[in-house]
């Protein structure tokens, strides 16, 4: 018997393993092939453990090509924790099955978790592009200015600077986030995300930066 045959075999059999390290071990290094997609996938939708199921999920974002793994993710946008929930979408966002963008349009304007919201809006614009653009739109009157601060990213990548297209008058927040888009510092809205006025290596100042030139108030 081949020796990667075994060392499979041995990989599958510790996805399965009382210890919980083993399992999380085994996930880390689970080799892409069918068989383990198929063994990650009990570890999604069963594992006792909330962080192993965020794990699975992780690992499974980039198994597009070996099994429905966006089927599969999507089955675990159901989960009581939000991490595993946050992975979910994280890892939907690295599979780039266009058939997931409903959940993606559905989870960055109504899940209940701020942060889940936010690794959905990332990944319906990694997912959805331009045609993403008007739930992105619907994202900055999100309650959170984390999710519209990363909508606004998001926006300014896509170079998306439309014209308000709504019956209700946008909320301060939305408003300013729009004329930021609109070039209202008199960038271009994609050079403002990324020139060197706001750049820096340090994301964190970045995110300072971008939210000062937005405008968009923290709650």
């Amino acid at each position: 018997m081949r020796d990667d045959v075994v060392h499979e075999g041995a990989g599958l059999e510790a996805l399965l393993d009382d210890d919980p390290e083993q399992r999380l071990e085994a996930i880390a290094e689970a080799p892409g092939t069918p068989a383990s997609a198929y063994a990650l996938r009990s570890r999604l939708l069963f594992d006792a453990r909330a962080e192993l199921r965020a794990r699975a999920a992780a690992r499974l974002g980039g198994m597009r090509e070996l099994a429905p793994v966006a089927r599969w993710l999507e089955d675990a946008l159901a989960d009581p924790f939000p991490s595993v929930r946050a992975a979910a979408y994280a890892a939907l966002g690295r599979a780039g099955d266009e058939r997931s963008l409903p959940l993606l349009h559905r989870g960055a304007l109504e899940e209940p978790s701020w942060w889940v919201r936010r690794e959905a809006v990332r990944a319906l614009a990694r997912v959805g592009g331009a045609a993403a653009a008007p739930t992105l739109r619907r994202t900055l009157e999100d309650p959170f200015w984390r999710v519209r601060n990363t909508a606004v990213r998001a926006l300014a990548a896509l170079g998306w600077r439309g014209e308000l297209d709504d019956a209700t008058p946008p909320t301060e927040a939305a408003s300013a986030a729009l004329r930021y888009l609109h070039g209202a510092s008199g960038e271009p809205a994609g050079a403002a995300a990324s020139g060197a006025g706001i750049a820096n290596l340090d994301p964190a100042v970045t995110t300072a930066r971008l939210e000062r030139a937005a405008d968009v108030p923290a709650p």
